[in-house]
């Protein structure tokens, strides 16, 4: 009786189990991933651990943005088999999914350890270094996967735009060149190829490449239409054909090209070189008004607005243009004071003194009413130098100065005013100087000096080390 009981539980047990495996896999057809989940964690309730199960699991859990569960599930099913490319793969992408990037990195780089080919978790790799700006790491991984597959032409217009961005744009010519190859009816090849071209001077090339790309476009006025029609304008006016670029550049306007002021400002340069003025007047007007990529505030547009109006006999808005000129081209005097102070400091710390000099005139021409490149020289002079001469020649310098100005603006700023009584008392400061020798026995001296104002030595004395305290403690 009891054997009986057994085999029977057993039969419904197994029996149990089959119809969970058949509903598991019916969830599975049917992708159904709540029954998946309801089916593969009944399976798993049996005390039967599956590698593809919890790979399911995970999956589904996946898909209801229930990444933390998703992981624990890739996790047992990697302690069953940690050389399963697929368990580590969809590992790597869940804990990218939940925010983890260290422990996804070090999913896929273990997925390369077991298949170094994996051009899946290559090009995810690819996308979190470029996500972290990492730009050397990606050039390499794109590297890696031209050379695995040689054949895929995106793998080389991924890598050519990573060159053209690093700034190596004849690397980056070589990949369009092999991604045109590979794919020849690839609008956005040929418009990467063409650029790259004139980015490396290759005029007719490009000339070549656009025109044969606007034959597989047809549509003209397409978007990839306009963008090789943009590169055929740009081509001949580096080729300086002007008659040509602003035969493209009027037919981009005709036909809506929403890129205004590209074509305005292309136009307006090649209208200029023409010497058709007033065209480069009313083209680089509509540039400056737009303000696009900080055209207003460059030297190219209002410089060349301001001459067009000037062409045309249009002074007054031509003065108003080279004016904004100029005001753009100014500097920062204070950053450049700032600066050069500094740096002038440093030098004279470091013993660099005709350096450090130097930089202290060049802070003069920044701040015209400060005192301190005059004070700093000074003390150069009389402290490193012992030259008491120059250093009183340099302070008297700013007094001159303050007078031409006075004499020049009939007063000078209350700043200013005060820095030359400052300096006045320095100069009467430096007209007397202590300093210490050691004579023929040995001992300690102390070499009076008096100065009169052109930093000549009109008297001078020796005396002891005491006579020296004694003569100070009485003053």
């Amino acid at each position: 009786m009891k054997k009986i009981v057994i085999i029977a539980f057993l039969l419904i047990t197994a029996t149990t189990l089959f119809a969970q495996r058949e509903e598991y896999n019916h969830a599975i057809i049917n992708d159904d991933r709540e029954a998946i989940i309801r089916f593969g964690e009944q399976l798993l309730s049996t005390g039967q651990p599956s590698k593809e199960v919890y790979r399911r699991l995970a999956l589904a859990y996946k898909d209801k943005n229930s990444y933390s569960k998703s992981i624990d599930y890739l996790n047992l099913a990697y302690l069953l088999d940690s050389n399963d490319v697929k368990t580590s793969l969809a590992l790597g992408e869940a804990y990218l999914n939940y925010g983890d990037e260290d422990k996804a990195m070090l999913s896929f780089m273990k997925v390369l350890d077991l298949d170094s080919t994996n051009t899946q978790a290559l090009s995810i790799m690819l996308k979190i270094h470029l996500s972290n700006n990492n730009k050397p790491s990606a050039i390499q991984t794109a590297i890696k996967l031209c050379d695995i597959d040689s054949t895929n032409a995106a793998y080389f217009r991924n890598l050519g735009r990573l060159y053209e961005t690093s700034g190596g744009v004849k690397y980056a010519l070589h990949c369009y060149l092999k991604a045109v190859e590979l794919n020849p009816t690839h609008l956005g090849n040929i418009i990467l190829l063409s650029n790259a071209q004139i980015m490396n001077n290759q005029l007719d090339s490009a000339i070549r490449t656009v025109k044969g790309g606007l034959a597989i476009a047809g549509n003209l006025t397409s978007r990839s239409a306009l963008l090789l029609r943009r590169n055929l304008a740009n081509a001949y006016y580096r080729k300086k054909e002007y008659d040509s670029c602003l035969a493209q550049i009027s037919t981009l306007k005709a036909d809506g090209d929403t890129l205004e002021a590209y074509n305005y400002k292309l136009g307006g340069f090649a209208s200029f070189k023409k010497g058709f003025f007033l065209d480069a007047s009313e083209d680089l007007q509509v540039v400056y008004n737009k303000s696009e990529v900080g055209d207003s505030l460059s030297f190219d547009i209002p410089f060349y607005l301001g001459k067009a109006y000037y062409e045309i006999n249009d002074t007054k808005n031509a003065n108003k243009y080279f004016s904004k000129v100029i005001k753009n081209l100014q500097p920062n005097y204070t950053q450049l004071y700032n600066g050069h102070m500094a740096y002038a400091k440093s030098l004279s710390q470091g013993k660099s003194y005709n350096l450090a000099i130097e930089n202290f005139n060049k802070a003069k021409e920044y701040d015209l009413e400060s005192p301190d490149p005059y004070t700093e020289i000074a003390n150069i002079y009389e402290r490193s130098f012992k030259d008491y001469k120059k250093g009183i020649e340099e302070l008297t310098k700013y007094l001159n100065l303050a007078e031409k100005m006075r004499s020049t603006n009939g007063s000078i700023s209350s700043e200013m005013e005060s820095s030359s009584k400052y300096i006045k008392k320095r100069i009467e400061r430096s007209t007397e100087s202590f300093f210490f020798q050691s004579g023929a026995d040995g001992q300690k001296k102390v070499i009076f000096e008096k100065r009169n104002n052109k930093g000549e030595v009109i008297e001078r004395k020796e005396m002891s080390l005491d006579e020296f305290k004694k003569q100070r403690s009485v003053k």
